[in-house]
């Protein structure tokens, strides 16, 4: 029998071997800069905040032909409402928000945005749950779009001046809606 002596360990990576762990070192930090970290502070363009200040949004429940743009809403906060008649959590918190229009009165702006849904079915959920604030329709989905609206409902709140302050995915309560409304106010 032979034995086999064991190799002796090496101190220090091989030039090639060094060159391959700093390429690979760069690709993950790379990875990591431009996919994941823009989640966490995504900054909305001056363009596409522009559009959605000015593109008109047929009301829901009222008048026929009554549009609202939400650059007209500039002066207080607003916050946004984006919900579905298809989503229950929506409906849910649509009665929050029904609550937090009630309290602000007219120190801020609540509007309800219908998106990714049926012009007549988002009328009916109007007409059924009485919304104490102005509901719009997104035609098309395109202010959805434009915000990176994935998960319904999603709650925006824009500043006096029209500017994006918070995006919240996910059903809230009314204290986390007034907390969020408060992210509008300018002090």
């Amino acid at each position: 029998m032979t034995s086999k002596a064991p190799l002796p360990r090496r101190k220090s990576l091989a030039p090639r071997e060094a060159w391959f762990l700093a390429v690979m070192a760069a690709v993950v930090i790379g990875m990591f800069a431009f996919v994941i970290l823009p989640y966490f502070d995504p900054k909305i363009p001056r363009l596409v905040l522009e559009e959605i200040a000015q593109r008109p949004l047929p009301v829901l429940g009222g008048d026929a032909g009554s549009e609202l743009r939400l650059g007209d809403l500039r002066g207080r906060p607003v916050l946004i409402d984006f919900w579905a008649s298809w989503c229950g959590p929506c409906a849910a918190q649509s009665i929050a928000v029904s609550h937090l229009a009630d309290e602000v009165g007219d120190s801020a702006r609540v509007v309800g945005l219908a998106t990714s849904d049926e012009r007549e079915a988002a009328e009916s959920f109007v007409r059924s749950h009485k919304p104490h604030y102005a509901t719009v329709f997104d035609t098309d989905s395109r202010l959805a779009l434009l915000l990176d609206v994935k998960v319904l409902p999603t709650i925006a709140v824009l500043d006096e001046t029209g500017t994006i302050v918070a995006l919240e995915r996910g059903p809230l309560n009314l204290e986390e809606l007034h907390r969020l409304l408060e992210r509008g106010r300018k002090h």
